[in-house]
């Protein structure tokens, strides 16, 4: 944790230690496997709020326009925000394409007490995004799944660059 502190700026410790805490505090180190936490390799990305929380948003899609209204502070997509609270009533909201979460500080935020927001996200860059976003904001109502949903299920490729690399979001 000393590491972490000399690395990370004094605004992000506070996330940093939770991040830290839940990973890795009274953990035996013979219990550590990366398959229990996912891709531990560096992630690139950038810290933004807006007036519903946090997020952590990919340096790699900083071209895509969700990603461009939340680095600029603003809320992507407020209208349909708004539409999906409005309508949820007391049920739970399924979110498939989360990206890297700038619908969830909100929708979760805007559920009735007891309802949970489902969220899917496959490209695993945007999914390890999302989960940092949950955790700046710390939500709890939301399932966070690694996976595309379908008509049925099965194993597909996922295209997550064009052919020049620019991340596709």
């Amino acid at each position: 944790m000393k590491a972490i502190s000399k690395l990370v700026p004094k605004r992000l410790k506070p996330l940093a230690r939770r991040v830290y805490w839940k990973l890795f505090a009274n953990k035996e180190k013979s219990d550590f496997s990366p398959d229990q936490y996912g891709d531990l390799s560096p992630l690139k990305c950038v810290i933004s709020y807006n007036m519903y929380g946090g997020y952590c948003v990919p340096e790699s899609s900083r071209h895509r326009p969700a990603a461009r209204a939340i680095l600029s502070n603003d809320v992507w997509e407020p209208q349909t925000i708004n539409f999906i609270i409005t309508n949820c009533g007391d049920g739970d909201i399924v979110h498939a394409g989360t990206f890297f979460g700038d619908f969830l500080p909100a929708i979760s935020k805007g559920v009735t007490e007891g309802s949970k927001v489902w969220a899917f996200e496959p490209n695993p860059e945007n999914y390890r995004c999302a989960r940092i976003t949950l955790e700046i904001n710390n939500l709890n109502n939301v399932v966070l799944t690694n996976a595309g949903l379908g008509a049925k299920q099965e194993v597909m490729l996922l295209q997550t660059t064009d052919d020049k690399g620019r991340a596709l979001g």
